[in-house]
């Protein structure tokens, strides 16, 4: 049996608000440090920390570390989200015309208060082909002159003191 979604049991429609993911399709979904993660539009929605159904706050007078959360992420040009890729401390979230990264700003935790999501470049994806982890880069489909091209980005491990996030100088056309 399916587990039940969690209802709202605190303030209203005003302070405690529906997810953005209602009414829109979800186009990817992933398990990210006890959080169900979805995405939906240009939204990514994370739920309640160990209560993965439940995408309500438990109250609406104060913000606690374990409340679910949303991010929006934007660009020049709209960007709903199409794919997510779980690395490491964070996540990458893929649009046809934009790449981003989930994490929390200074801190390990990543909660409501610590939650972020930058732009990492405006490259044009191919949004049928899910990106993909390989090794140490992500790879992912691209369209230019009519043909499919693919490109990698290298990431780096923060914990042995090397670059965090992708490198977006070497961002290569691999085929």
């Amino acid at each position: 049996t399916f587990p039940k979604w969690g209802e709202r049991t605190a303030g209203d429609k005003k302070s405690s608000p529906d997810p953005e993911f209602i009414g829109k399709t979800i186009k990817d979904h992933a398990i990210f440090r006890s959080r169900y993660v979805v995405c939906a539009d240009e939204t990514v929605q994370l739920s309640e920390t160990n209560d993965i159904f439940n995408f309500f706050n438990d109250t609406s007078l104060l913000t606690q570390s374990t409340d679910p959360f949303g991010l929006r992420g934007t660009s020049e040009r709209s960007s709903p989200l199409e794919w997510m890729i779980i690395i490491e401390d964070s996540i990458l979230a893929f649009s046809a015309t934009t790449q981003f990264q989930i994490r929390a700003a200074d801190a390990d935790v990543l909660t409501p208060l610590t939650g972020e999501i930058f732009r990492l470049s405006n490259l044009d994806m191919n949004p049928n082909v899910r990106p993909k982890l390989s090794g140490s880069q992500v790879l992912f489909a691209t369209q230019y002159f009519g043909y499919t091209h693919f490109r990698e980005f290298n990431f780096y491990n923060n914990t042995r003191n090397t670059k965090v996030g992708l490198n977006l100088g070497s961002s290569l056309d691999v085929t």
